[in-house]
């Protein structure tokens, strides 16, 4: 076995067990939220775990168990990564208005960008599986 592949292992198991800590933590920041929010609920404070469970953990772990699929590269992650800490932020940022009991168009906004970041991402990694470079 390579060291190219064992790095592409440890990276792929780091990134999910990132991902689901990440995961975790606003499943219990929304819990705690919604506990001292005096009986109000806002879906999005309540699912917020699932973007980076859904969209970080699960993609890298399938990058992990299948090794033939083509890893990433720096910059493609990187702007994936943003998409999707973009997107939980804003639910949570979004559950918080609706929790007070408010309404902002702007944190529409947080759902538009990643979407952005996200598409460009996989934009980014089809080309680089037709191209066999890594961007």
């Amino acid at each position: 076995m390579s060291t190219s592949v064992i790095d592409r292992k440890d990276r792929a198991v780091k990134a999910s067990y990132i991902y689901l800590s990440l995961s975790i933590l606003c499943m219990v920041f929304g819990l705690i939220y919604g506990e001292y929010s005096h009986g109000v609920y806002s879906r999005f404070m309540i699912y917020a775990f699932m973007f980076p469970l859904v969209g970080g953990a699960l993609p890298f772990l399938t990058l992990y168990i299948i090794p033939k699929i083509p890893y990433p590269g720096k910059i493609t992650r990187d702007i994936y990564h943003c998409g999707i800490a973009t997107i939980t932020i804003g639910s949570l940022v979004r559950g918080a208005l609706n929790i007070y009991g408010t309404v902002n168009p702007m944190d529409k906004i947080y759902g538009y960008v990643a979407v952005v970041l996200v598409a460009a991402a996989t934009v980014m990694y089809t080309v680089s599986l037709f191209t066999k470079k890594k961007i």
